[in-house]
């Protein structure tokens, strides 16, 4: 799931240590 967290990174870069990091 490595694709999803590619565009999440770039809209919520604050979440490069949090959600996005579950995802």
């Amino acid at each position: 799931m490595k694709k999803e967290t590619t565009p999440l990174r770039l809209i919520y870069p604050q979440w490069q240590g949090g959600i996005v990091d579950h995802w």
